[in-house]
């Protein structure tokens, strides 16, 4: 696993470039001379935008990190070289219920700063499984797809993934037998585990790996713990966010609901 050192500090980052990929994903390129020592990522690892309690960007080294608003967005491509970081970022809209990221994303221009800490890591996919599944929403969406770039080209599986609409649908890097099977929300009448539910998983070993909303997770798990019976060793899944509540809140949400769910399979 890569990421043994993390940098000591955060760093304060300038935006190179910004590109909309689709209405709700938004392509930012960040730039700055620390990126030379950034170290390499894998598949999945994450960074941490800061924003101030009044939602605007953090654009100096904070002394604790109680002062700031922080929002976790997946690495999808860092150049030592050109010192620059990339991520894509999922838009929740820009009512009054979104979150200093979904404002300030679709708003950034070259030149703006924002600081950034990580990285952080995350669990791998295993290896020795027969067949693979990756399932997500539109959150997830980067890491599927950083993952599915670097799989050997001899994997097999379906990557089922969740958009906000239609013209969320990107093109995506893969082996020739993962199947994407896109759940559009504005077409579907049923729900990310239902679409999965009607797979049929393959002779062998399985292996699975998904992240989504906290309610779609939990379904997810029953589904694949219960009734697919996957070994844990085989099994990755997390909720990336929760409806109606903040990053801090779902974290808190998240710990509780792990902790009852280990309760009940040991009881």
């Amino acid at each position: 696993m890569y990421m043994a050192n993390q940098p000591k500090r955060p760093l304060v980052l300038q935006v190179q470039q910004t590109l909309s990929l689709s209405p709700s994903m938004q392509r930012l390129t960040l730039a700055g001379p620390e990126l030379a020592d950034f170290p390499e990522v894998a598949p999945g690892a994450y960074v941490k935008l800061m924003f101030t309690f009044d939602n605007q960007p953090v654009t100096w080294i904070p002394e604790s990190l109680q002062e700031v608003q922080l929002r976790t967005y997946t690495v999808r491509f860092v150049d030592q070289a050109q010192r620059t970081l990339t991520i894509d970022m999922a838009l929740h809209g820009a009512d009054a219920t979104a979150g200093p990221a979904s404002h300030w994303a679709p708003q950034a221009k070259p030149g703006d700063k924002i600081t950034v800490g990580g990285p952080g890591s995350v669990k791998g996919l295993p290896t020795g499984y027969d067949w693979l599944l990756m399932v997500g929403d539109i959150t997830a969406l980067p890491a599927i797809a950083s993952h599915l770039e670097q799989l050997p080209a001899t994997t097999q599986g379906y990557a089922v993934i969740k958009v906000p609409e239609d013209q969320d649908k990107i093109e995506l890097t893969k082996p020739p037998a993962m199947q994407v099977i896109w759940h559009v929300e504005t077409a579907a009448v049923s729900t990310l585990s239902d679409t999965v539910s009607e797979l049929t998983p393959a002779p062998g070993i399985v292996a699975a790996w998904a992240a989504c909303e906290f309610s779609d997770m939990r379904a997810l798990r029953t589904l694949f713990r219960q009734r697919w019976n996957i070994n844990h060793e085989y099994l990755y899944i997390s909720s990336y966010w929760r409806k109606g509540r903040r990053e801090d809140q779902h974290k808190v949400d998240k710990q509780r609901d792990q902790q009852e769910w280990e309760s009940r399979q040991t009881a």
